[in-house]
Formats: structure tokens, sequence, C-alpha cells
């Protein structure tokens, strides 16, 4: 996996609720620039979401906002709780919700 940064936290030190990871050089989606139209890295998002979960002791999801395979310099991944993510198409592919 390539270079991970944590670039926000959001909530009171030691009571995060959200934050935004971004991680650069990931192998699917590097394999898959300019050949689809969405973002593609459902298993480092379900590992952020699992492992923010685990770290922050509450029940959180993650979606992939931004991706390399769609010419991003890095994958932006938001985590929080799944109540809190504004409806969108790519939220409801991405999250099953709606």
């Amino acid at each position: 996996m390539g270079r991970a940064q944590v670039a926000k936290l959001h909530g009171r030190e030691k009571e995060w609720s959200s934050g935004v990871i971004l991680i650069e050089d990931l192998p699917i989606p590097a394999l898959l620039k300019g050949k689809v139209s969405g973002c593609v890295d459902h298993i480092a998002r379900g590992f952020i979401a699992g492992g923010a979960s685990a770290m922050l002791k509450t029940d959180l999801d993650c979606v992939e906002e931004e991706c390399i395979a769609m010419g991003a310099p890095a994958c932006k991944f938001v985590f929080m709780p799944k109540e809190l993510f504004k409806a969108s198409q790519e939220v409801t592919r991405q999250l099953g919700i709606m």
C-alpha cells in the first residue's frame, strides 16, 4: 500500500467522530486508472471503516470521494457515522443507503 496521511480529524481530541485519510499509490486504482468512472477501492474503504471504528470505539463507515483511478493524485477517504453522510448517487452506490 502507498503512503497514507490523516488529513483531518473532526471532534475533540480522543473523541473524534469523523476524519479524512489520503492514500497515494494504491495498486487497485492504479491498475484501473482511466478505465472507470467511479471510485473503486472498496477494500481500502472497508479497512479504513473497520480500523476507525475499532480505534474510536464507535460504528463508522467510509466513502471514497476522490480516486487515483479517476485521475486524482491520491485516494481520499472520508469516515464518519453512516447517518451523517449526505445522500448522493456516489454515497448510495458505496454504502447502499437511501
